[in-house]
């Protein structure tokens, strides 16, 4: 009988264990993807300095434009290459999940090409682009940043039927 009641408190505790550790786990995600979600905001309202709130200085952008700089201060030349180009590019993140110390999102971005994009000249053209970005976090900042899409495909440079016009 002690034995079953011994048992029955080490699986009260353990359980009592998961749950707060699942608890401060949760906690943790959904600070995460607010992060993530205040980084898309101040990215779309164009506010470089508040950055620094949401991104470590030694950023790894594992996605840089070419000739990118390093760290956060290469990203932010990275926006400011892709905002020169469709000054009216909006981010939206549709969809977030996140696990352990990683955020993922499904978003949409949406601008008009007004003026050359790396070399490459104006198009004019409105694109609506689908993607995946993937972050990973470290106290509280992101520290490594993934994206995928196809913006060239998108401004008509490379063929490919699955990407299409905004309408």
């Amino acid at each position: 009988m002690r034995l079953f009641i011994s048992t029955l408190v080490l699986a009260g505790l353990l359980l009592g264990l998961t749950a707060s550790s699942s608890a401060v786990t949760s906690s943790v995600l959904e600070q995460n993807k607010e992060v993530v979600r205040r980084a898309t905001a101040a990215r779309n309202a164009r506010q470089y300095v508040d950055l620094n709130h949401y991104f470590a200085l030694n950023l790894i952008d594992h996605d840089p434009y070419s000739g990118q700089a390093p760290g956060l201060p290469g990203f932010v030349q990275g926006l400011m290459i892709k905002y020169a180009a469709f000054p009216d590019w909006v981010d939206t993140d549709n969809e977030m999940i996140a696990d352990g110390d990683q955020v993922a999102t499904r978003w949409t971005g949406e601008g008009t090409q007004t003026s050359a994009l790396m070399g490459l000249p104006s198009s004019g053209t409105k694109v609506k682009l689908f993607g995946m970005r993937w972050y990973r976090l470290t106290g509280g900042k992101i520290v490594e940043t993934w994206v995928m899409f196809g913006l060239l495909r998108q401004i008509d440079q490379t063929p490919m039927q699955e990407y299409r016009r905004a309408e």
